[in-house]
Protein backbone atom coordinates (compact mmCIF):
# COMPACT_ATOMS: atom_id res chain seq x y z
CA UNK A 1 0.00 0.00 0.00
CA UNK A 2 1.02 3.65 -1.03
CA UNK A 3 -0.12 6.86 0.78
CA UNK A 4 0.26 10.28 0.75
CA UNK A 5 2.27 11.30 3.75
CA UNK A 6 1.58 14.90 5.14
CA UNK A 7 4.49 16.65 3.17
CA UNK A 8 3.09 15.03 0.64
CA UNK A 9 5.29 12.37 -0.67
CA UNK A 10 4.47 9.00 -1.19
CA UNK A 11 4.81 6.30 1.43
CA UNK A 12 6.47 3.24 0.49
CA UNK A 13 5.18 0.69 3.10
CA UNK A 14 4.95 -2.56 1.22
CA UNK A 15 8.96 -2.60 0.68
CA UNK A 16 10.60 -0.54 3.59
CA UNK A 17 7.81 -1.10 6.49
CA UNK A 18 5.82 1.46 8.32
CA UNK A 19 6.55 5.19 8.02
CA UNK A 20 10.23 4.81 7.07
CA UNK A 21 10.53 5.24 3.43
CA UNK A 22 9.12 8.41 1.23
CA UNK A 23 9.39 8.73 -2.15
CA UNK A 24 10.78 12.05 -3.19
CA UNK A 25 10.46 11.26 -6.97
CA UNK A 26 14.06 11.71 -8.10
CA UNK A 27 15.60 9.30 -4.82
CA UNK A 28 14.37 7.58 -1.70
CA UNK A 29 14.57 9.38 1.69
CA UNK A 30 14.83 6.85 4.82
CA UNK A 31 12.98 8.32 8.08
CA UNK A 32 14.15 6.05 10.23
CA UNK A 33 17.80 7.52 9.78
CA UNK A 34 16.51 11.22 8.63
CA UNK A 35 18.93 10.55 5.59
CA UNK A 36 18.06 10.05 1.57
CA UNK A 37 19.93 6.68 1.03
CA UNK A 38 20.71 7.90 -2.83
CA UNK A 39 22.15 10.12 -4.40
CA UNK A 40 20.69 13.93 -5.74
CA UNK A 41 20.83 13.29 -9.48
CA UNK A 42 22.30 16.66 -9.72
CA UNK A 43 24.47 16.03 -7.12
CA UNK A 44 28.06 16.49 -10.02
CA UNK A 45 26.95 20.08 -10.30
CA UNK A 46 26.92 21.15 -6.64
CA UNK A 47 30.21 19.31 -5.70
CA UNK A 48 30.48 22.04 -2.34
CA UNK A 49 26.99 20.35 -1.29
CA UNK A 50 26.86 17.00 0.14
CA UNK A 51 25.26 14.78 -2.39
CA UNK A 52 23.16 12.79 0.39
CA UNK A 53 21.44 16.77 1.93
CA UNK A 54 18.37 17.99 1.61
CA UNK A 55 17.93 21.51 -0.45
CA UNK A 56 21.15 22.43 -0.48
CA UNK A 57 21.11 22.04 3.50
CA UNK A 58 18.95 25.52 3.09
CA UNK A 59 15.34 24.76 3.48
CA UNK A 60 14.30 28.00 3.96
CA UNK A 61 15.52 29.31 0.77
CA UNK A 62 15.79 26.45 -1.60
CA UNK A 63 13.24 23.38 -2.27
CA UNK A 64 13.99 20.17 -2.79
CA UNK A 65 10.87 18.36 -3.50
CA UNK A 66 11.67 15.55 -6.55
CA UNK A 67 15.49 17.07 -6.54
CA UNK A 68 14.95 17.92 -10.27
CA UNK A 69 15.00 21.68 -11.78
CA UNK A 70 12.89 24.48 -13.32
CA UNK A 71 15.03 27.12 -15.31
CA UNK A 72 14.08 30.49 -14.94
CA UNK A 73 14.24 33.39 -17.23
CA UNK A 74 14.57 36.59 -16.35
CA UNK A 75 13.02 40.15 -18.21
CA UNK A 76 13.82 42.82 -20.37
CA UNK A 77 16.80 45.25 -19.10
CA UNK A 78 18.14 42.50 -16.16
CA UNK A 79 20.65 40.01 -15.71
CA UNK A 80 20.97 36.49 -13.88
CA UNK A 81 23.12 38.15 -11.18
CA UNK A 82 20.69 40.67 -10.82
CA UNK A 83 17.96 38.05 -9.97
CA UNK A 84 20.18 36.30 -7.64
CA UNK A 85 20.71 39.62 -5.13
CA UNK A 86 18.98 43.03 -3.85
CA UNK A 87 15.33 43.01 -4.37
CA UNK A 88 16.17 39.83 -6.47
CA UNK A 89 15.13 38.01 -3.18
CA UNK A 90 11.26 39.17 -3.72
CA UNK A 91 11.19 37.62 -7.06
CA UNK A 92 12.30 34.25 -6.33
CA UNK A 93 10.11 33.88 -3.61
CA UNK A 94 7.57 34.23 -6.08
CA UNK A 95 8.92 31.69 -8.45
CA UNK A 96 10.07 29.67 -6.17
CA UNK A 97 6.28 29.37 -4.85
CA UNK A 98 5.35 29.31 -8.41
CA UNK A 99 7.30 26.50 -8.98
CA UNK A 100 6.61 24.34 -6.11
CA UNK A 101 3.59 24.82 -6.37
CA UNK A 102 2.59 24.55 -10.20
CA UNK A 103 5.68 22.89 -12.05
CA UNK A 104 5.82 18.88 -12.84
CA UNK A 105 9.73 19.18 -12.43
CA UNK A 106 9.85 20.33 -8.58
CA UNK A 107 13.12 20.61 -7.12
CA UNK A 108 15.41 23.89 -7.25
CA UNK A 109 15.41 26.48 -9.63
CA UNK A 110 18.02 26.91 -11.95
CA UNK A 111 18.48 30.88 -11.73
CA UNK A 112 21.87 30.51 -13.74
CA UNK A 113 20.79 31.26 -17.70
CA UNK A 114 21.56 34.57 -18.68
CA UNK A 115 20.63 36.71 -21.90
CA UNK A 116 21.97 40.53 -20.91
CA UNK A 117 23.42 40.53 -23.85
CA UNK A 118 19.95 40.72 -25.64
CA UNK A 119 18.05 42.17 -23.49
CA UNK A 120 18.18 45.52 -23.69
CA UNK A 121 14.85 47.93 -23.52
CA UNK A 122 14.85 47.58 -27.49
CA UNK A 123 14.98 43.75 -27.75
CA UNK A 124 13.23 42.50 -30.32
CA UNK A 125 11.88 38.79 -32.09
CA UNK A 126 15.43 38.05 -33.74
CA UNK A 127 17.31 39.27 -30.41
CA UNK A 128 14.88 36.64 -28.03
CA UNK A 129 15.79 33.84 -31.09
CA UNK A 130 19.57 34.49 -30.22
CA UNK A 131 18.56 34.09 -26.42
CA UNK A 132 16.18 31.29 -27.28
CA UNK A 133 19.09 29.30 -28.87
CA UNK A 134 21.47 29.74 -26.05
CA UNK A 135 18.57 28.60 -23.76
CA UNK A 136 17.49 25.48 -25.33
CA UNK A 137 21.18 24.45 -25.05
CA UNK A 138 21.57 25.50 -21.74
CA UNK A 139 18.69 23.61 -20.92
CA UNK A 140 19.55 20.29 -22.94
CA UNK A 141 22.84 20.66 -21.05
CA UNK A 142 22.17 21.06 -17.53
CA UNK A 143 18.67 19.22 -17.54
CA UNK A 144 19.06 15.27 -16.35
CA UNK A 145 17.97 12.89 -18.99
CA UNK A 146 14.04 12.07 -18.55
CA UNK A 147 13.13 14.66 -16.07
CA UNK A 148 10.17 17.21 -17.48
CA UNK A 149 11.49 20.39 -18.57
CA UNK A 150 9.65 23.29 -16.88
CA UNK A 151 10.92 27.16 -18.22
CA UNK A 152 9.55 29.75 -15.90
CA UNK A 153 10.35 33.41 -17.53
CA UNK A 154 9.40 37.03 -16.58
CA UNK A 155 8.52 39.69 -18.53
CA UNK A 156 10.12 38.95 -22.05
CA UNK A 157 11.83 36.24 -21.03
CA UNK A 158 8.58 34.39 -21.45
CA UNK A 159 8.36 35.04 -24.85
CA UNK A 160 12.38 33.51 -24.66
CA UNK A 161 10.68 30.62 -23.58
CA UNK A 162 8.15 29.69 -26.38
CA UNK A 163 10.62 30.21 -29.17
CA UNK A 164 13.06 27.45 -27.16
CA UNK A 165 10.45 25.16 -26.30
CA UNK A 166 10.34 24.31 -30.17
CA UNK A 167 14.09 24.30 -30.34
CA UNK A 168 14.50 21.90 -27.28
CA UNK A 169 11.70 19.83 -29.09
CA UNK A 170 13.45 19.52 -31.92
CA UNK A 171 16.62 18.66 -30.54
CA UNK A 172 15.87 16.12 -28.09
CA UNK A 173 12.03 15.12 -29.06
CA UNK A 174 11.10 16.13 -25.86
CA UNK A 175 8.12 19.05 -24.80
CA UNK A 176 8.53 21.14 -22.38
CA UNK A 177 6.44 22.83 -19.73
CA UNK A 178 6.17 27.16 -19.55
CA UNK A 179 5.03 29.52 -16.93
CA UNK A 180 5.19 33.20 -18.30
CA UNK A 181 4.71 35.84 -15.74
CA UNK A 182 3.98 39.43 -16.98
CA UNK A 183 4.94 38.15 -20.95
CA UNK A 184 3.85 40.74 -23.51
CA UNK A 185 1.84 38.14 -25.66
CA UNK A 186 1.54 37.33 -28.97
CA UNK A 187 -2.12 36.26 -29.88
CA UNK A 188 -1.44 36.28 -33.99
CA UNK A 189 0.98 36.28 -36.50
CA UNK A 190 1.56 39.36 -39.03
CA UNK A 191 -1.32 42.01 -38.97
CA UNK A 192 -2.71 43.13 -41.67
CA UNK A 193 -3.31 46.75 -42.29
CA UNK A 194 -6.85 46.20 -43.45
CA UNK A 195 -10.10 48.13 -42.44
CA UNK A 196 -13.50 47.12 -42.96
CA UNK A 197 -16.39 49.53 -43.95
CA UNK A 198 -17.03 50.31 -40.20
CA UNK A 199 -13.24 51.34 -39.65
CA UNK A 200 -12.99 48.61 -37.50
CA UNK A 201 -9.46 46.09 -37.90
CA UNK A 202 -11.18 43.26 -40.07
CA UNK A 203 -9.74 40.22 -37.68
CA UNK A 204 -11.67 37.92 -39.71
CA UNK A 205 -9.22 38.89 -42.68
CA UNK A 206 -6.21 38.98 -40.88
CA UNK A 207 -6.46 35.57 -39.05
CA UNK A 208 -6.86 33.79 -42.50
CA UNK A 209 -3.37 35.27 -43.76
CA UNK A 210 -1.19 35.24 -40.55
CA UNK A 211 2.46 34.80 -40.59
CA UNK A 212 2.46 32.03 -38.18
CA UNK A 213 4.12 33.94 -34.62
CA UNK A 214 7.33 31.90 -33.08
CA UNK A 215 6.03 33.90 -29.64
CA UNK A 216 2.58 32.72 -30.08
CA UNK A 217 1.90 29.45 -28.02
CA UNK A 218 -0.61 28.53 -30.13
CA UNK A 219 1.79 27.52 -32.57
CA UNK A 220 4.17 25.69 -30.69
CA UNK A 221 5.08 22.21 -31.20
CA UNK A 222 7.20 21.95 -28.36
CA UNK A 223 4.63 23.15 -25.55
CA UNK A 224 3.06 20.54 -23.44
CA UNK A 225 1.04 22.83 -21.17
CA UNK A 226 1.17 26.31 -20.31
CA UNK A 227 0.45 28.85 -17.17
CA UNK A 228 0.59 32.90 -17.73
CA UNK A 229 0.49 35.36 -15.34
CA UNK A 230 -1.34 38.47 -15.92
CA UNK A 231 -2.55 41.64 -14.49
CA UNK A 232 -4.92 44.30 -15.72
CA UNK A 233 -3.06 47.52 -15.25
CA UNK A 234 0.61 45.86 -16.46
CA UNK A 235 1.10 49.01 -19.18
CA UNK A 236 4.50 47.39 -20.19
CA UNK A 237 2.93 43.86 -21.18
CA UNK A 238 -0.30 45.39 -22.54
CA UNK A 239 -0.09 48.43 -24.59
CA UNK A 240 3.97 48.77 -24.84
CA UNK A 241 4.93 45.52 -25.99
CA UNK A 242 2.08 43.55 -26.55
CA UNK A 243 -0.95 42.12 -25.08
CA UNK A 244 -1.57 40.87 -21.08
CA UNK A 245 -3.20 37.61 -22.25
CA UNK A 246 -3.61 34.72 -23.91
CA UNK A 247 -7.39 34.88 -25.23
CA UNK A 248 -7.10 32.76 -28.35
CA UNK A 249 -4.80 29.93 -27.19
CA UNK A 250 -6.28 26.27 -26.58
CA UNK A 251 -2.85 25.37 -24.71
CA UNK A 252 -2.47 28.34 -21.97
CA UNK A 253 -3.97 28.54 -19.09
CA UNK A 254 -4.39 32.27 -18.36
CA UNK A 255 -4.52 33.14 -14.19
CA UNK A 256 -5.47 36.97 -14.29
CA UNK A 257 -3.97 38.29 -10.89
CA UNK A 258 -6.21 40.35 -8.79
CA UNK A 259 -3.92 43.23 -6.99
CA UNK A 260 -6.86 43.72 -4.38
CA UNK A 261 -7.11 47.95 -5.60
CA UNK A 262 -3.09 48.32 -4.92
CA UNK A 263 -2.46 51.72 -5.57
CA UNK A 264 0.97 51.08 -8.08
CA UNK A 265 1.78 55.05 -7.90
CA UNK A 266 2.75 54.49 -4.17
CA UNK A 267 5.30 51.96 -5.02
CA UNK A 268 9.33 51.95 -5.73
CA UNK A 269 10.35 55.20 -7.66
CA UNK A 270 8.49 58.52 -8.06
CA UNK A 271 9.84 58.83 -11.28
CA UNK A 272 7.94 56.04 -13.09
CA UNK A 273 4.29 55.96 -13.92
CA UNK A 274 2.23 53.52 -12.41
CA UNK A 275 1.29 51.16 -15.48
CA UNK A 276 5.30 50.45 -15.47
CA UNK A 277 5.64 49.63 -12.06
CA UNK A 278 2.27 47.14 -12.04
CA UNK A 279 4.39 45.22 -14.58
CA UNK A 280 6.66 44.06 -11.57
CA UNK A 281 3.75 42.13 -9.90
CA UNK A 282 6.35 39.48 -9.68
CA UNK A 283 7.97 41.73 -6.98
CA UNK A 284 5.67 40.65 -4.73
CA UNK A 285 5.34 37.04 -3.66
CA UNK A 286 1.96 37.68 -1.32
CA UNK A 287 -0.13 38.38 -4.19
CA UNK A 288 1.41 35.43 -6.01
CA UNK A 289 -0.02 33.00 -3.45
CA UNK A 290 -2.52 34.65 -2.58
CA UNK A 291 -4.16 34.31 -6.19
CA UNK A 292 -2.82 30.74 -6.72
CA UNK A 293 -4.58 29.98 -3.44
CA UNK A 294 -7.79 31.48 -3.77
CA UNK A 295 -7.94 30.62 -7.56
CA UNK A 296 -7.18 26.74 -6.59
CA UNK A 297 -4.59 26.83 -9.78
CA UNK A 298 -4.13 23.25 -10.63
CA UNK A 299 -0.38 22.03 -11.55
CA UNK A 300 0.66 21.67 -15.14
CA UNK A 301 0.10 18.49 -16.59
CA UNK A 302 3.31 16.16 -16.29
CA UNK A 303 4.65 15.23 -19.99
CA UNK A 304 4.05 12.35 -21.61
CA UNK A 305 7.50 11.22 -22.54
CA UNK A 306 5.37 8.48 -24.69
CA UNK A 307 3.89 11.46 -27.29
Amino acid sequence: MIEMTYNTKEQDREIKGDGSSYDFGARMYNADYGRFFSLDPKSKKYPGISHFSFAANDPINCIDIMGEETFFIHGTNQSANEIKSGDGKLLRESVNFIHSTLSTSTGVVNYGFDWSKQSSWINNVSDRKVAAESLAQYVINNNTKGDDITLVGYSHGGNVAIQAADMIYQKTGQKVNIITIATPTHNEGQYLNYKNSKNNFARELYELYQIKSKENPEFSNGINDMKHFWLNDDGVAGPIAGGEDYYKSSKVHNIHINDGGKDWSKEGSSFLPSFIKSHGFIYYPQMIKDNVEKQKISPLKPVNKDE
